[in-house]
This record gives C-alpha cells, sequence and structure tokens, in this order.
C-alpha cells in the first residue's frame, strides 16, 4: 500500500527556469557581462547554484573565472529577492497531486477499516476463550472434502483408463489395417500368397508352444521346476505389448546354478 510519495520540487513540479534566468542575468549584470537567455540556462542548471555559475561565468567570457567566489555571494543575495518570481507548477502537476491525495487517502481509509475489522476478530477470539467455548468442529467439512477428493481421483483414473483403451483400439485397427494391406497384395501377387502362408504356420507353431507352456504350467499348480537341481537366484517377469496389467504372464524365465562347480 502507498503511504507516501516524494517528490523533488525545483524542475521537476515548479517551473522556476524564470526566476534563475532572472536572478543569473541580475548577477551577471552587477559584473558588467551581457545577460544569457532562458534556452542556455536551462542547459546549465541542474548541478547546483555553483556549478551553475561557474558555467554562465565561462559562457560570458570569464575562462578564469575571476569573479567567481564574489559572484556566489551575489547570486545568493538576489535569488532570496526573486526566487519566486515567475514560478509556476508545470502542466498537470495540481491535477497529478490532487489524485494521488485521493488515492493516499483512500488506501488510509482501507487500512483503518482492516485494522477496525482485525480488532473486532481479536476481541472476539479473547471474548469466546473467556467463555470456555470449544474450538469449532469441522469434522463434516473434513470428510465431505476428503469425499470429494476421493472422487476426484476415482474421475482422474477413469479418464486415464479411457486414454488407454482407446491407444490400444487405434493400435488394434493399425493391425487390421496391415492385415487388410497384406491380403490386397497376395491377391496381386501369388508369390506373396505362399509367402504369407508360411508366415501364418510360424505364428500358429509359436502360439501352439506359448499354449503348451501355460497348459504345463497349469497342470503344475503354477509351480516352476528347473530340470536339474540348483539355486534360484532371480526371476524375471514380463508382460506383453499388447496385454493388459494383470490379464496374463507371457514367460517367466528362472537363472539357477548348479549345485556343483563343473558345471
Amino acid at each position: 500500500m502507498i503511504r507516501c510519495c516524494i517528490f523533488d520540487l525545483d524542475g521537476t513540479l515548479l517551473n522556476t527556469l524564470k526566476a534563475l534566468t532572472l536572478t543569473v542575468n541580475l548577477t551577471l549584470e552587477h559584473f558588467g557581462y551581457e545577460p544569457v537567455d532562458e534556452d542556455h540556462v536551462r542547459q546549465f542548471v541542474g548541478d547546483g547554484y555553483k556549478l551553475l555559475m561557474e558555467r554562465v561565468l565561462r559562457y560570458r567570457g570569464d575562462e578564469q573565472l575571476e569573479h567567481y567566489e564574489e559572484s556566489l555571494k551575489v547570486y545568493l543575495e538576489l535569488f532570496a529577492v526573486h526566487s519566486m518570481d515567475g514560478v509556476h507548477p508545470y502542466d498537470g502537476i495540481c491535477e497529478l497531486l490532487e489524485e494521488l491525495k485521493k488515492r493516499l487517502d483512500a488506501a488510509k481509509a482501507r487500512r483503518d477499516e482492516i485494522e477496525r475489522q482485525l480488532k473486532q476478530a481479536q476481541e472476539a477470539l479473547l471474548k469466546h476463550q473467556a467463555e470456555g467455548r470449544t474450538e469449532p468442529d469441522f469434522s463434516a467439512e473434513d470428510a465431505e472434502r476428503k469425499s470429494w477428493e476421493s472422487q476426484k481421483t476415482t474421475l482422474e483414473r477413469n479418464v486415464e483408463s479411457a486414454g488407454w483403451e482407446e491407444e490400444d483400439a487405434v493400435l488394434q485397427k493399425q493391425k487390421a489395417l496391415k492385415e487388410a494391406q497384406r491380403k490386397v497384395d497376395d491377391a496381386a501377387s501369388p508369390e506373396n500368397a505362399q509367402d504369407t502362408l508360411a508366415l501364418y504356420q510360424l505364428e500358429l507353431d509359436y502360439e501352439q508352444t506359448v499354449l503348451s507352456r501355460y497348459e504345463q504350467l497349469q497342470k503344475a499348480g503354477g509351480k516352476v521346476t528347473a530340470k536339474e537341481d540348483g539355486v534360484l537366484t532371480g526371476v524375471g517377469v514380463s508382460a506383453g505389448a499388447d496385454t493388459p496389467d494383470g490379464a496374463a504372464m507371457t514367460y517367466a524365465c528362472l537363472l539357477y546354478t548348479s549345485p556343483s562347480p563343473r558345471d
């Protein structure tokens, strides 16, 4: 919150160029020099009256600054008399200050209101504690919030699952498209048909091998027994690329060491 605005006065809020020019020229006249116009004074000001008089004297030919020290005294005496001659605020300054005052007053009013409300809250708390009242019970609100968070989590998981299902559907469509394209190629070329038939036979043999392994695993009650005695050191399990989580195990790889150092 804005509490205070500080401005430079001379040359920022107020245009004092006429007063400065008048004082400079009266000082120059005291030493017999020609006056300078406002444009030159505007170029010379900005670093204090000492540098102002140094620049003015050099501009009027006093390169050795013979009258410099005395000119400072004369300048100050004249400025005390003419410091307000022709002084006026720059355009828009008065309106700016009025607007800033309104904003500061409004900010102060808001601050006072907040402090009043804070004081009331503190007094109510002290009264509440003095009467020995229990703290407010928000358990129902907490339970409602937890229920909402649980529903939100469930919905997010459903959305994510739907995304996976959509991805699987796309993959199935892509496979079907490739299959259709392969059939088109087979129809166009008998040689391709023979290659496709051989590929189908290889895929069928592989599927039968996998099925046989599953049947053996089922008969063994899920137990996997090595052909030779040894020590089990690790089990590697991998799901198929198109197999959903928890659906089936594609293969199990058992690593074991033989008790004999020669094996």
